[in-house]
């Protein structure tokens, strides 16, 4: 991964942590413990942007509020927009 990738992806989730704490959700950076962030001091999460993240996840969602998807063998993801998200959570 080359220096721009990891700049952008450190930018992404530094705004994504700022987004949430404007809602008053507890986020903070833990990349020292192998993800990138732990949301009210108990979930781990993923952030992703870029070319990475499939354009279909986005057709797909469409106007819905939530994409539930399975690859084979595999468990269940639950996919929605931030703005839900944020709506149902705070």
């Amino acid at each position: 991964m080359g220096k721009y990738q990891r700049r952008k992806g450190k930018r992404n989730e530094w705004l994504l942590r700022k987004i949430l704490k404007e809602y008053g959700i507890e986020v903070e950076n833990a990349s020292l413990e192998g993800y990138d962030v732990r949301v009210c001091g108990i979930w781990k999460g993923e952030v992703k942007s870029g070319k990475q993240v499939p354009k279909w996840l986005y057709d797909k969602l469409g106007e819905n509020e939530f994409l539930f998807c399975k690859r084979d063998r595999r468990e269940w993801l639950v996919v929605m927009p931030l703005e839900f998200f944020l709506e149902k959570f705070t």
